[in-house]
């Protein structure tokens, strides 16, 4: 599920999206079973500058069992299912 809010004006530009999975999603295009991220945020903010150009800042969060455990200890790969 992916939820997206988006405000594009002048001189101040917003943006948020989230996208959550559900435990038994699975990816057909991940390499051997290869876990897929169960959560992203991404929030965007920008500022035009005029002929000064512009100025924009984001934040990314991303969830995913390959990164790390919830103890924040990096996971092991997950073995191949056949």
């Amino acid at each position: 599920m992916s939820l997206a809010i988006e405000r594009n004006a002048d001189p101040v530009s917003v943006s948020l999206t989230r996208t959550q999975s559900t435990r038994n999603y699975q990816d057909i295009g991940a390499i051997q079973g290869a876990p897929v991220s169960r959560a992203a945020t991404i929030a965007t903010l920008g500022l035009n500058l005029g002929s000064g150009g512009s100025l924009s800042m984001a934040y990314a969060r991303s969830k995913s069992p390959l990164l790390f455990t919830d103890t924040g200890t990096p996971a092991a790969w997950p073995t191949a299912r056949r």
